[in-house]
């Protein structure tokens, strides 16, 4: 059966077929429910379905989540849900300050910088940062535990006025403090035989996830996420920690 033979047989335009075909477009789950009653194997459906799903939220783009709801998200990963329901994060992050750890100028600032990447606008901006910060702090408590990682780069990575930014280093130093947080810093001059190329978090073991400016991209496959877990086990042996880490966080705020 050809694509445009299968096109006519479900009723699909031949365009929306082709760039189903090219990889332009994804197809909805009727599509798919229809293409396998088409080729004679309707118990097909549901599987391809579910891998289709899974491909789909592998790689999710700035745009379509701004567009779809701001960033008030209320389904999968960076859902207050999906935070809440994790009892362990690792995360690695070599150039700024992980967003659990962020104040709200810092989150702020991140974010606008990421509506205009995109062409935004900014009227939803404060409602998502209202969103953001209530997840914040739902995360925030003794019932899990946060392992983090940061380059000392993070410390100098000034998005935010000098006051703000002395706030911000002062709120790392202060959950520092808190028993259910493991905070670890690389020193810049520290000998190291691998780096990261970029930031990533683990969601108890099941899930790894990477931020790059216009996309989340998502690795669920055991293999892999076991991986992301030998390279922070790594990355967690050359960092500082305690009165270590504190020390080059009050190096930093003596700079400003």
């Amino acid at each position: 059966m050809t694509a445009r033979s299968l096109s006519a047989e479900i009723g699909l335009h031949s365009t929306t077929m082709s760039k189903i075909e090219n990889g332009r477009r994804f197809p909805t789950e009727a599509n798919v429910a229809a293409w396998c009653a088409a080729c004679g194997c309707p118990g097909e459906a549901p599987a391809i379905i579910e891998r289709l799903q899974t491909i789909e939220s592998a790689y999710e783009e700035w745009a379509r989540v701004v567009r779809r709801s701001g960033l008030r998200v209320r389904s999968g990963l960076h859902s207050q849900v999906s935070f809440e329901n994790t009892r362990l994060f690792r995360i690695d992050e070599p150039i700024v300050v992980p967003g659990l750890f962020q104040v709200p100028a810092y989150t702020r600032q991140m974010h606008r910088f990421m509506f205009h990447l995109l062409g935004r606008s900014e009227e939803s901006l404060e409602d998502g940062l209202t969103f953001w910060a209530q997840r914040t702090e739902a995360t925030l408590d003794a019932r899990r535990r946060i392992v983090a990682v940061l380059g000392e780069q993070v410390l100098y990575t000034r998005i935010t006025s000098e006051s703000d930014h002395v706030f911000q280093l002062t709120h790392l130093l202060n959950l520092a403090e808190r028993q259910y947080i493991s905070l670890g810093i690389i020193p810049a001059a520290a000998a190291r035989w691998g780096v990261s190329n970029i930031g990533f978090w683990i969601y108890d073991s099941s899930t790894v996830a990477m931020e790059t400016p216009t996309a989340c991209i998502q690795v669920r496959s055991a293999a892999e996420v076991a991986l992301y877990v030998k390279m922070f086990n790594d990355l967690q042996r050359v960092a500082v920690h305690g009165r270590e880490a504190r020390r080059l966080i009050t190096e930093a705020l003596a700079e400003l």
